[in-house]
């Protein structure tokens, strides 16, 4: 596109009254970066109609607003965004511009309108922007600050604030279940965090729901191993990490923590059956996660660095963990193959 070219999407555009300025931008940002033809040229213009017309981040000079978007108007363009990944057909397409939009040095100012917009797509739900959250959340690491932010603030939505709307979570792995596994593997980095200064433990209602979703889908927790994400033209694909060796630092942890609730024996058996009746190569790959987090987890033990003061550690605790440690050790022998 020539520099004229570019005054004049950007006039016409100015010429538009929020938010649909927003919404002629978006279609446009499709057609500069998801053609047969695309250029650094197309995606550094791209980049400058997201801040200035979507996010309203950038005045026509380029220079950064003080004032970040009203609420009235942060709603509107959550609707717009909704409609808009909703309306694109391919998936490569609809990928590439949610990865421009929530990526790079922006992710950080842009993530509260990104959680809302994923907020929305559970409650309705919407498995088409849940997919490109998964691949977004690969794509930075599921296990990431970013992701991990990402899913805080899924869980005061649908945790705290909106209780009764578990029920409908509960069929969420149908839905999207590479979303759902990548939120997983967030969510046990969140709680039984010794990096924290203060320890968090997941509220019942969210350890309910996490052991509900794994008993009814064996395979949930590798489900985005299972399917391989669709990125743009040239991206390199991150490794997804399952949570299965987060969600097991929880069983074996919550009796240390004094957190003795029947549900943490529950989940431990599902992550299990899990971890067994995975396929040979994930399961192996599983085990292999799990055996390095139990010795990173029982070095620390030995070292006094792993347990605040308000522990309680026993004889029988190590146990548990030496357990589960030969249990890994024998799923890894099981399912080696040479």
């Amino acid at each position: 596109m020539s520099a004229l070219s570019e005054v004049n999407l950007k006039q016409g555009l100015r010429k538009l009254e929020y938010p649909l300025c927003a919404k002629e931008a978006l279609n446009k940002i499709v057609e500069l970066i998801c053609g047969r033809i695309t250029s650094i040229k197309n995606m550094d213009l791209a980049l400058d109609l997201m801040a200035e017309f979507i996010f309203c981040e950038v005045d026509r000079r380029g220079h950064k607003k003080q004032q970040s978007l009203s609420p009235l108007l942060e709603l509107q363009l959550i609707e717009i965004s909704h409609n808009f990944f909703n309306s694109i057909q391919s998936e490569t397409a609809r990928n590439t511009v949610f990865l421009s939009l929530f990526s790079g040095t922006t992710v950080t100012v842009r993530l509260g309108i990104l959680s809302r917009l994923v907020s929305v797509a559970v409650g309705i739900p919407s498995s088409t922007i849940l997919t490109a959250t998964s691949v977004w959340m690969q794509q930075l690491g599921n296990a990431s600050p970013n992701s991990c932010k990402l899913s805080e603030a899924l869980i005061q939505d649908y945790f705290f604030y909106y209780q009764n709307s578990t029920e409908r979570l509960k069929s969420l792995p149908s839905v999207c279940p590479q979303f759902v596994a990548n939120f997983l593997t967030a969510v046990s980095e969140i709680y039984f965090s010794t990096s924290k200064k203060e320890l968090q433990f997941p509220p019942k209602i969210l350890l309910e729901t996490i052991t509900s979703w794994i008993v009814g889908n064996s395979n949930l927790c590798i489900a985005a191993q299972l399917k391989q994400a669709i990125l743009p033209p040239g991206a390199i694909a991150m490794e997804a990490i399952t949570p299965i060796a987060g969600l097991l630092k929880w069983c074996i942890l919550a009796p240390i923590f004094k957190q003795n609730d029947e549900i943490y024996a529950q989940l431990h058996l599902a992550l299990l059956n899990s971890a067994v009746d995975g396929p040979g190569k994930t399961s192996s790959k599983v085990s292999m996660d799990s055996i390095f987090s139990f010795f990173r987890g029982s070095i620390k033990l030995q070292k006094g660095t792993f347990l605040p003061s308000k522990a309680t550690f026993q004889p029988h605790n190590f146990n548990s963990i030496l357990s589960c440690i030969i249990f890994a050790f024998s799923l890894l022998i099981a399912n080696y193959k040479p």
